[in-house]
């Protein structure tokens, strides 16, 4: 028996042997698998890219019809990095918790990190991240999508997903070119041979990797009403750097960035800012504006931030706002001189406080921007002077008025119609047969009255609502600048239009823009008319060339531009968007 006992041992023992190496034997290389719940890393870098200069941004839709009848494996190898996707979550700053927003595109994006591709990256340790173009997985719905539609066709567009990329890889070249390689996040093409966590599907073609833009966006500051009331915030608010914002407004300026709202736009603990999503640009924009920017007036973007969406989409109801935003720190023109130049110090212009109170300055403002006048009027970065409280009460005195007259009207409507339902009834009449007799009768001409009276009542309303607009929307003659009301006149212009002086020298050129909605077939036009017409330059050659000097102006310093930047401006205002295309080989 004992015998016998030990030969089933030995058996049972040189069985479990053959089934751990022959499942040893199994672990198959992530191309083999059709899914793979974790893929090791090879350690002597994966062959399954074909290393070379040509990207690949898209899937090989063959290949990937090709491992549908494979097995799903729950160890692979062959992988060459870590990714983790990017999720809406929640992470905290100075104490508040902030929401991680995944965008409202349809690409993937993961964190990764490109110094250190044996690190499984987390959103705190991630530097890098990568955006992925046509996974077959919904990031909505987080099902899977077919690779090909009733018709036939993919499911994605390789054109789309092969342009997109190639642009932003020629825009990071012209910003190295023009000195402005700080502000946008630094992109480059790579392999993403990665396995997707939780939903266990292998990436095997290239991504866009993208620094990681540090601090808050300027939208998750101004609408976290918890962080509004904190001190980090006001802390963040001071060490914004002013230069950058005057550099960012250059390059929305240059590129024609038609997508810079706030969400777009990152301040970093140190006060630099990080630019993102920048392929809306040049052309590209999905708007009918040149450039759609919070650092430039006179666009969608900044007369929302400074009136609020209600009234520029022209909303039932809608007023101007009278509270300020934040996003309007991101003004360039708060933080030159006249001439154009940076302001290393001292407070925000007078006119910048006006502006975050919704208004525009009346006839005994100050004579112009960077002016000379009372000290007490001048309006700083952060503090109780932020806002004229004399205007904010007018303004709020404004809306009480027409919210009353409102109220007013509807009791007086409902007192008539009350006394019209008594007087039937004691009639003994039904509210039918009165109504067809008060129209051949009296009642008929009893509403006639009504409507006259009614009539005039709303032209006295109009007149005076009319009247409060035009105090909000009239700008006075040293403040040249339309805010954007609108108008049924306009026709389209969507470009980045060059003004020159009478002369020919290159030196005299200098950047201007115009916007103008469009007009559908009939010429009637589609929205509001924006127009940018600053009296204060965004960059003039003769002013970037001139070297720093005091200011008169309390003393402030005007900071010279870089000698690269400075060719770089003069260079390309020369040249057109066709022209800029070709010279950084956009697609």
């Amino acid at each position: 028996v004992l015998s016998i006992m030990n030969f089933l041992n030995v058996l049972f023992f040189l069985l479990w042997l053959l089934r751990s190496s022959f499942a040893v034997e199994q672990v198959r290389h992530v191309k083999d698998c059709r899914s793979c719940k974790f893929c090791k890393l090879n350690p002597r870098g994966s062959n399954f890219f074909n290393q070379s200069t040509t990207f690949h941004f898209g899937p090989n839709f063959e290949f990937l019809k090709s491992r549908e009848n494979l097995k799903d494996c729950d160890i692979c190898y062959g992988c060459s990095t870590y990714v983790q996707p990017v999720i809406r979550t929640s992470r905290a700053v100075k104490g508040v918790n902030f929401t991680v927003d995944i965008g409202a595109s349809p690409e993937w994006l993961f964190y990764a990190n490109s110094k250190n591709e044996t690190a499984f990256p987390t959103m705190e340790s991630a530097d890098s991240i990568v955006k992925a173009w046509c996974v077959p997985i919904s990031k909505v719905t987080r099902d899977p999508v077919p690779l090909e539609n009733d018709q036939g066709r993919p499911y994605c567009s390789l054109k789309e997903a092969a342009v997109v990329p190639a642009y932003l890889l020629a825009l990071q070249k012209l910003a190295d070119h023009c000195g402005l390689d700080h502000l946008p996040v630094r992109t480059w093409g790579g392999p993403l041979n990665a396995v997707i966590p939780g939903f266990n599907f292998h990436l095997s073609w290239d991504g866009l990797w993208m620094t990681r833009a540090k601090g808050l966006s300027v939208h998750q500051m101004i609408y976290n009403a918890r962080f509004m009331r904190t001190n980090g915030m006001i802390d963040i608010i001071r060490k914004i750097n002013r230069t950058s914002i005057v550099h960012a407004a250059m390059f929305d300026a240059l590129t024609g960035q038609g997508d810079r709202h706030p969400e777009n736009v990152f301040v970093g603990d140190d006060g630099g800012l990080s630019l993102i999503d920048n392929q809306n640009s040049l052309g590209r924009s999905q708007t009918h504006f040149s450039t759609n920017s919070v650092f430039l007036p006179g666009n969608q973007i900044f007369t929302i931030a400074r009136l609020g969406a209600k009234y520029v989409s022209k909303t039932r109801g809608g007023l101007p706002r009278t509270a300020y935003n934040l996003a309007m720190l991101m003004d360039y023109r708060c933080y030159v001189d006249d001439e154009g130049r940076v302001l290393s110090d001292g407070p925000l212009k007078d006119e910048m406080g006006r502006d975050l109170a919704g208004v525009y300055p009346g006839s005994g403002s100050r004579s112009g921007p960077g002016s000379d006048g009372d000290d007490s009027s001048s309006v700083h970065a952060v503090g109780g002077d932020a806002i004229r409280d004399s205007e904010i009460q007018r303004m709020d005195e404004a809306v009480e008025e027409e919210v009353t007259e409102k109220d007013e009207k509807t009791a007086e409507k409902g007192e008539e119609a009350a006394e019209r339902q008594r007087w039937r009834k004691r009639e003994g009449k039904g509210a039918r047969g009165k109504r067809k007799e008060g129209r051949g009768k009296g009642m008929g001409r009893k509403r006639d009255g009504e409507n006259k009276n009614g009539e005039e009542e709303e032209e006295k309303g109009d007149s005076g609502a009319k009247g409060r607009e035009d105090a909000i929307n009239k700008p006075s003659s040293d403040w040249n600048w339309d805010p954007g009301f609108p108008s049924t006149t306009t026709t389209t212009r969507k470009a980045l239009s060059l003004s020159s002086s009478s002369s020919s020298s290159p030196s005299s050129t200098a950047i201007s823009l115009s916007h103008s909605p469009a007009a559908d077939r009939k010429g009637r036009a589609q929205g509001p008319r924006f127009s940018a017409r600053s009296n204060l330059p965004l960059w003039d050659p003769e002013v970037i060339r001139r070297p720093g000097k005091s200011s008169v102006k309390g003393g402030r310093i005007g900071k010279r531009y870089p000698p690269k930047m400075q060719q770089c401006l003069i260079d390309i205002a020369q040249l057109s968007p066709t022209q800029v295309k070709k010279r950084y080989g956009f697609p």
